[in-house]
């Protein structure tokens, strides 16, 4: 593909090391949680850096190389990896979904259907991760309002009216992509019945990044569609993670239930 064989070294060593992350800021969560001015500071100063980058790699997209694109895609997403940590007590659910969605990130800088693929696997690891949280906000027992069954119907219905579009250019990819479209379709369901708006308002986001992502690489939109791909999809974890933190959740994950949801043990 005459690509530097430095880019996927870089990009593996980074994942293999970002492993490690959530054990060291549980640590630090640790420390700061004795003095809440500081964690004050620190939620903010991660807020302001994941905000500055996120608008960074909006010039980014056009004539960065692969690697500085990774890094400031690394630089938005990780400060909201980060902030859950601080929180007591932490939310370690919301921390592993971002974990996901960066190292899907990282993997969809780059080009080929390899990549695409590994991309695909971690978002959709992050989506398993979010219909978990937001189920359990959900109240219980679940009673539909009117607006709830009709908003389940649309999103229900868009998914499938957006795969029949893209069906035939799918190709091999059909499988895969179908498997994601129902988690992100569930994930929006499942965020749509916390009633939290921040929340839901962050997953329509994130809906909306993803079909025209979904256009882009498929479905031939211009590649002026990457800002507004980019755009939504960063607003979109911010909203998540400002509006999940904010709501309160009514109680932490702990170890035994992300196990659950995960299939391993999560970082401690």
């Amino acid at each position: 593909s005459g690509q530097s064989p430095l880019v996927p070294r870089c990009a593996l060593r980074y994942e293999g090391g970002m492993l490690g992350v959530l054990e060291a800021m549980a640590a630090t969560r640790r420390r700061l949680s004795q003095d809440s001015r500081w964690q004050t500071v620190l939620q903010r100063v991660l807020l302001l850096l994941s905000i500055a980058a996120g608008i960074g790699y909006l010039p980014a997209i056009v004539g960065a190389s692969e690697p500085v694109r990774a890094v400031i895609k690394i630089l938005s997403i990780a400060p909201l990896v980060i902030l859950p940590l601080l929180v007591v007590p932490a939310r370690l659910g919301l921390s592993l979904a971002l974990l996901a969605s960066l190292l899907g990130d990282i993997n969809l800088v780059f080009p080929g259907k390899v990549w695409f693929l590994r991309g695909l696997l971690a978002f959709l690891a992050a989506h398993i991760v979010y219909v978990y949280l937001f189920s359990k906000q959900t109240r219980k027992p679940l009673r539909l309002t009117a607006a709830e069954i009709l908003g389940c119907a649309f999103l229900v219905s868009g998914a499938i009216s957006a795969l029949a579009f893209l069906w035939p250019w799918l190709g091999v990819m059909q499988l895969p992509v179908l498997v994601y479209a129902s988690a992100l379709t569930g994930m929006n369901i499942a965020a749509l019945l916390t009633r939290m708006p921040g929340v839901f308002f962050g997953a329509l986001l994130f809906l909306i990044s993803d079909t025209l992502l979904g256009l882009r690489i498929f479905g031939g939109l211009p590649g002026w569609s990457s800002f507004f791909i980019w755009a939504t999809y960063y607003a979109a974890q911010l909203s998540i993670t400002c509006g999940y933190l904010g709501a309160a959740p009514t109680r932490s994950e702990t170890p035994d239930e992300l196990r659950d949801a995960t299939g391993s043990a999560p970082p401690k």
